[in-house]
C-alpha cells in the first residue's frame, strides 16, 4: 500500500453516499480518487476525479497501490437499458483491473434486497454483483435504507414537506430496516481498521412497518399524513399507463417488485463483530431536522 497517505477509490462518489464516504475519508487524510461517468463542474476538495462510465469495456487507469477499493456506483433500471447485464459486466470490468493492481480491500455496498430469485432487477443485480465481489475476497455491505439528507429518503422528505398524500402498497406492513448515513459510514471504516471479510448486514435489527415509517417521517416534519390505500395490481396499472403516455412519475415497476419481496434480515451478530451501535428511524429524523 501507499507509504504515506493511504489510498481510497470510489465509484459513485457524486451520489448520495459516495460523497459522504468520501468526505470522511478526505477528513482523515486519506487520499481520495472517485470514478465517475461525468465529472462534476464543481469539485469537491481533495478528491481526485477518474473519467470512466460503468458500461465501458476499457480498461481503467488506476493506482498500482490501493489501500480500499469501494464500489457504490450502479446504473438505474430504465425502459431501454438492461440493468443487470450493464451492472454486473461493468462490476467484471472493476475487478479485472483490480487484480492488476496491489488493492488491500475491496468492498461492495449492496442492499438488503440482494437476492438471486429476487422479482426486481435491482434486487438480482446487487446479489450477482455480491458474487464477483466474495470470489475476489472482498466484502459485502448490505446497507438498510439509508437516512440522510440525499437518495431516496432525501426524496421522500422532500416529498412530504409539499405533499401529505402517501400512497400505501399492499397493506403497509412491509418490514423497514434503517441505517443513518454516519453509522453507515462508521462501519465502513470499521470493516476497514479491522479487515474484516465477507458478508456483513448493516441496518437496525428491528424492524419498522412501512406504513408507521411514514407515520414518523410526517410527524417529524409537522405534517399530518393521509394515506391511499393502493394495491400491488392498481399500482403495477398506473405505471403501465403511465409508461404508454409518457408521464414520469415517482415509483417504478422495478420499485413495486422490490417492495413486494421486502423481508427482515437479522443484524444483530454482524454489528457485534463490527463494533458499531446504530441509532434507530426515530433518533435519525431528530438529527435531520
Amino acid at each position: 500500500m501507499s507509504e504515506n497517505r493511504p489510498t481510497l477509490v470510489i465509484t459513485g462518489v457524486t451520489g448520495f453516499i459516495g460523497k459522504h464516504i468520501a468526505a470522511y475519508f478526505v477528513a482523515r487524510d486519506w487520499h481520495v480518487i472517485g470514478i465517475v461517468r461525468n465529472v462534476p463542474l464543481k469539485h469537491e476538495k481533495n478528491i481526485l476525479y477518474f473519467n470512466h462510465d460503468l458500461v465501458s469495456t476499457e480498461c481503467i487507469s488506476l493506482p498500482d497501490d490501493i489501500d480500499v477499493f469501494i464500489h457504490a456506483g450502479f446504473i438505474k433500471q430504465e425502459d431501454g437499458i438492461d440493468a443487470f447485464e450493464l451492472n454486473k459486466k461493468g462490476a467484471e470490468n472493476l475487478l479485472d483491473s483490480l487484480s492488476k493492481k496491489n488493492v488491500g480491500s475491496k468492498i461492495f455496498l449492496s442492499s438488503l434486497s440482494a437476492d438471486a430469485n429476487a422479482a426486481s432487477v435491482y434486487g438480482r443485480q446487487k446479489a450477482a454483483i455480491e458474487d464477483l465481489f466474495l470470489k475476489a475476497n472482498g466484502t459485502i455491505i448490505r446497507a438498510g435504507l439509508v437516512l440522510g439528507d440525499g437518495g431516496l429518503f432525501g426524496a421522500m422528505r422532500k416529498y412530504l414537506k409539499t405533499n401529505n398524500k402517501i400512497p400505501l402498497f399492499g397493506d403497509g406492513n412491509q418490514p423497514l430496516q434503517t441505517v443513518f448515513i454516519d453509522d453507515l459510514v462508521l462501519a465502513i471504516d470499521k470493516i476497514i481498521s479491522k479487515k474484516l471479510f465477507g458478508k456483513f448486514v448493516v441496518a437496525c435489527d428491528e424492524v419498522v412497518a412501512y406504513r408507521e415509517f411514514y407515520k414518523e417521517l410526517a410527524k417529524s416534519l409537522g405534517v399530518k399524513p393521509r394515506f391511499i390505500r393502493m394495491p400491488y395490481w392498481f399500482a403495477a396499472l398506473g405505471i403501465k399507463m403511465a409508461q404508454r403516455f409518457g408521464k414520469k412519475i415517482p415509483i417504478a415497476k422495478d420499485n413495486l417488485l422490490g417492495l413486494q419481496q421486502m423481508k427482515k434480515l437479522h443484524a444483530v451478530e454482524d454489528l457485534k463483530k463490527i463494533g458499531v451501535k446504530l441509532i434507530d428511524y426515530k433518533e435519525s429524523f431528530s438529527k435531520l431536522k
